[in-house]
C-alpha cells in the first residue's frame, strides 16, 4: 500500500437583484461573502451540496455550526444562467462556477436578510453555506422583494486546488514488512471547468507512468509512457472522515506493471460532473518503484477539504 495526499479548499460569493416583469433591475446588491457551513462540507462527500438556493428572513450571526437559514422563506431551483471558468494565470488558481438562480414572481416577496445554497432532503432545508444580506459597506441590510418583483441570486463557487502536493511513503508487501521508503512531488494539472455541484466528490482514476516528468504548470500534463491506469471497480472510494476521503486504487497482475516513476489522479465532483475531465495532480515517485506480473499494489490516496480563507 502506498499513499499520496491531496487538499482543495472552497468558497463562494453572492449578488442578488430584483426586477419586474420588464426585465429592468429595480434593486441590486454588491458582490458579498459567505461561510461555508461545517454540515456543507461534509455533505460534499456524500452527493448533491449546492443545487437549492434559499433565501430567508433570519439575522443571526452566520456560524460554521448552523445547517440551515435561522428563517427560510423561498427555495429556487431554477437556474438562469450558468458559467464556468479556471484561473490558471495568478495565484491562488482556482476554478469558478457561476450560477444564477430565479426566483420567478412574487415566490420570494418580503423582507430578505438572509440567504445560502443547499441541497433537497425531505423534511428539512440544509445549507451548504448562509450569509447575511449585506450593502456596499459590508453591513447586513435587508431586500425587500415585492409581489410583483422576480428575484437573481448570482453566486460565484470558487474552488482552490493545492498547487504543489508532497509527502513520502514505505511500499510494504502484504505483510507489512517495508520494501523501500519514497517520496512523491507533485503539481495540480488544471483542464475543462464544469459542474459538479449535483455529485459528491471522488477520485475517478489513478494512471501510472515510466519515464515521468512533469513542469510547475497547471496547465501542463505528465509526460512518459503510461502504464496504465485504475477506475471504476478498481477503486473503492471510502469517507473516513466527515471532510476526508480515501480511495484505494488497485493494480491487479496485469496492470500497472514497469518502473513506475510517475503518478496522475484525477478527481470527480465539486467542479466537475461524472465522467467529464477537470482536475488532475501529476507526481514524481522518487525512487521510482518497480512492479511486476506476480505483484498487486493498492495505491491510497487521501483526499481532504475546507473552506477557503482569504
Amino acid at each position: 500500500m502506498t499513499m499520496v495526499n491531496i487538499r482543495n479548499e472552497i468558497g463562494a460569493t453572492f449578488k442578488m437583484r430584483t426586477f419586474k416583469a420588464d426585465g429592468i433591475t429595480t434593486k441590486e446588491t454588491s458582490e458579498f461573502h459567505n461561510i461555508v457551513l461545517d454540515t456543507g462540507l461534509q455533505r460534499m462527500g456524500v452527493g448533491a451540496w449546492a443545487n437549492v438556493c434559499r433565501v430567508g428572513t433570519g439575522s443571526s450571526t452566520p456560524v460554521v455550526s448552523q445547517t440551515q437559514l435561522d428563517s427560510t422563506l423561498a427555495t429556487a431551483t431554477t437556474l438562469q444562467n450558468s458559467a464556468y471558468s479556471m484561473n490558471t494565470t495568478t495565484k491562488p488558481y482556482y476554478y469558478s462556477i457561476q450560477h444564477t438562480f430565479r426566483f420567478g414572481e412574487g415566490a420570494a416577496a418580503g423582507n430578505l436578510t438572509e440567504v445560502g445554497l443547499g441541497w433537497t432532503q425531505t423534511g428539512q432545508n440544509p445549507c451548504w453555506n448562509r450569509a447575511l444580506i449585506k450593502d456596499a459597506n459590508g453591513n447586513p441590510t435587508t431586500l425587500t422583494v415585492l409581489s410583483d418583483e422576480f428575484l437573481d441570486v448570482t453566486t460565484d463557487i470558487r474552488f482552490y486546488p493545492s498547487e504543489y502536493i508532497t509527502g513520502s511513503f514505505d511500499f510494504k508487501n502484504k505483510l507489512g514488512d517495508v520494501i523501500s521508503s519514497h517520496t512523491v512531488n507533485g503539481y495540480v494539472h488544471m483542464i475543462i471547468p464544469s459542474n459538479g455541484t449535483n455529485v459528491g466528490v471522488n477520485i475517478s482514476s489513478v494512471n501510472l507512468y515510466s519515464n515521468a516528468a512533469l513542469v510547475e504548470s497547471p496547465t501542463a500534463n505528465m509526460t512518459g509512457s503510461n502504464l496504465g491506469a485504475a477506475s471504476g471497480g478498481n477503486i473503492t472510494n471510502t469517507l473516513i472522515a466527515p471532510t476526508t476521503l480515501r480511495a484505494a486504487a488497485k493494480f491487479v497482475l496485469t496492470q500497472g506493471n514497469g518502473i513506475c516513476s510517475g503518478i496522475l489522479v484525477n478527481l470527480q465532483g465539486w467542479h466537475r460532473p461524472n465522467g467529464a475531465p477537470a482536475t488532475f495532480y501529476k507526481a514524481l515517485i522518487d525512487p521510482p518503484i518497480t512492479k511486476t506480473n506476480e505483484m498487486e499494489i493498492t495505491w491510497t490516496i487521501d483526499l481532504t477539504w475546507g473552506r477557503y480563507v482569504t
